[in-house]
């Protein structure tokens, strides 16, 4: 299963709950990300500021797997 944008988005801003955990029940169970959501997910933080909103972004690989293994116990 690959992953777009809105799913990785979900899970890095964690501002909706709901769908932040959906999000990260995905990308624990495997998922693959398509290789034009990466440079997507990195532009969005200059968008979002040019806009005038900031948003606490999570981009720590480490948070990703420590998720995923509190998910699988």
């Amino acid at each position: 299963m690959y992953i777009d944008t809105n799913i990785l988005m979900r899970y890095l801003l964690n501002d909706i709950p709901e769908q932040t955990d959906m999000a990260a029940e995905i990308i624990a169970g495997g998922a693959q990300i398509y290789p034009e959501v990466i440079p997507e997910a990195l532009s969005f933080p200059k968008y979002m500021e040019y806009h005038g909103k900031r948003y606490p972004i999570r981009l720590s690989q480490s948070s990703m797997i420590s998720r995923s293994k509190e998910r699988n116990r």
